[in-house]
């Protein structure tokens, strides 16, 4: 009977160790499950605030300028000249006509180069917004939103602008070295009344004199309601301005769509210049006709 009773007391006791040794197993585990781990330190990164980017323009001799398969531009402040390559962690990135795009940035002498997986086309708009990281080298890009437009020949800055439809301008006054044009439609307005704005090229024909495109720089303005082109030169009897396609005010945010159109001067005005195709005749030979009329047919058989 004493060892019935020694027997129940040790089974009892290993039971209450369980219990007890089970009861703060939970706990560790529960407290484990619990706890907060804390993570590694966050990377400090050089910092760069930009606000303005540019297409950046090679000084030296011989390099070509960015083309529709890269964009090269600068201002990022960081003048660092090695190259590396950078991710979009946050904002809109980088869009070719408002989609998202797929490109390759890197950072090299002050500046980001992009790469583009194929060739862009006229008139495609590529914008860059947001932070841009490097983690090797511990840099940060926060890159207010900026966008370029490829005219065919180069990148230039694109603002998205009011399109206003000039139509065909007309002579107005001017000299050899200057013309004054407006609106041929009656009762069309130009807008823009400022001698401070320029305009660039955007597409088109834009302005050239004998096939000779001219700097639009702080010579095409658009003063009290006329649109006034600087030459740059006197040019002699006969020669011909032509003027076509889209031309930007950025500072207006206005682009001014022009129709075709050609002037000549004639020495004294500039005057509607149509050009003609020539057909070579060759000789006549008579056909037909009276003593007070006469019909001719080229001499040449088959013209």
């Amino acid at each position: 009977m004493r060892k019935l009773k020694a027997k129940w007391k040790a089974l009892l006791l290993a039971v209450s160790c369980f219990a007890v040794c089970f009861g703060a197993g939970v706990k560790q585990i529960e407290s484990f499950k619990n706890s907060t781990v804390t993570a590694s330190a966050e990377t400090t990164y050089t910092t760069y605030n930009v606000s303005d980017l540019t297409v950046h323009v090679h000084s030296t001799a011989g390099n070509s300028n960015s083309n529709n398969t890269t964009l090269w531009l600068s201002g990022t402040g960081d003048t660092s000249d090695a190259w590396a390559d950078y991710t979009c962690v946050s904002g809109e990135g980088i869009k070719l006509n408002g989609e998202a795009a797929t490109v390759r940035v890197q950072d090299f002498g002050g500046g980001l180069y992009l790469s583009f997986p194929e060739a862009v086309n006229v008139g495609d708009v590529v914008s860059i917004e947001g932070t841009f990281v490097n983690e090797e080298r511990a840099i940060k890009y926060n890159i207010s939103k900026r966008a370029f437009q490829w005219n065919g020949s180069g990148w230039v800055k694109y603002v998205e602008c009011t399109q206003f439809n000039v139509g065909k301008l007309a002579f107005k006054s001017g000299d050899a070295s200057s013309v004054y044009f407006r609106p041929a439609t009656a009762g069309v307005t130009l807008p823009i009344d400022s001698w401070e704005a320029p305009f660039s090229y955007v597409s088109g024909n834009g302005i050239t004199v004998n096939g000779t495109m001219i700097s639009m720089e702080n010579s095409v303005k658009s003063p009290s309601g006329d649109f006034y082109v600087g030459l740059g030169q006197t040019v002699s009897t006969g020669a011909i301005l032509k003027i076509g396609g889209v031309l930007r005010c950025e500072a207006f945010t206005t682009d001014y769509v022009i129709e075709d159109c050609s002037f000549q001067w004639n020495g004294s005005a500039w005057v509607d210049y149509v050009e003609y195709t020539q057909f070579n005749v060759g000789k006549l030979a008579v056909k037909s006709g009276d003593a007070s009329s006469v019909y001719f047919r080229p001499a040449t058989a088959g013209v």
